[in-house]
């Protein structure tokens, strides 16, 4: 397989973590899903990747640090409130408020979800 498309479908979750598997991908779109987590560091394994967009999304924490993914454009990220580094110039605070912030943020989330299921 070499392009997967899996935007716009309502996903919710974390990306998988085996997603590095598919090592054969030059074009991954999971835009505009409801994907919580960190980008899993298995993502950098895709060596053929010159397409990515990860935008409209709920992810957070660092981008996987010296690797291809720096080298995607800041729109493959945006309107995920809570990613940072590099190629965006929202720095990661380790331990500090931004990051009791993105947990608060994810915490509310997850109860909201719960309650509108039940």
């Amino acid at each position: 397989m070499v392009s997967l498309n899996l935007s716009r479908n309502n996903f919710i979750g974390k990306v998988p973590s085996n997603i590095g598997k598919l090592t054969s991908l030059e074009f991954l779109d999971l835009s505009r899903n409801q994907l919580v987590g960190s980008i899993p560091s298995s993502l950098t394994q895709i060596d053929r990747l010159t397409m990515l967009d990860l935008s409209h999304n709920h992810l957070a924490r660092e981008i996987p640090t010296n690797t291809q993914l720096q080298s995607f454009n800041i729109s493959s990220y945006e309107d995920n409130f809570y990613l940072c580094g590099p190629p965006l110039e929202k720095l990661c605070i380790h331990g500090g408020q931004h990051q009791n912030q993105m947990l608060k943020f994810m915490r509310i989330n997850f109860h909201f979800s719960i309650v509108n299921f039940t």
